[in-house]
């Protein structure tokens, strides 16, 4: 994902980052310009078709 938020900012796009808060593996959101973060994958799953509205 991180190639595909790259490439989004170099074309003048906007990077959306959906993301899950997970105790053993490191958040980098530094290649998103807006980030939503989740402790859950449900909470997440519940989000992703509201966010394509």
């Amino acid at each position: 994902m991180r190639a595909a938020h790259a490439g989004a900012r170099s074309v003048g796009g906007h990077s959306v980052g959906i993301n899950i808060a997970l105790p053993f593996e490191p958040l980098d959101m530094s290649q998103q310009d807006t980030s939503l973060l989740f402790s859950e994958f449900f909470t997440r799953k519940q989000a992703l078709p509201l966010a394509t509205r």
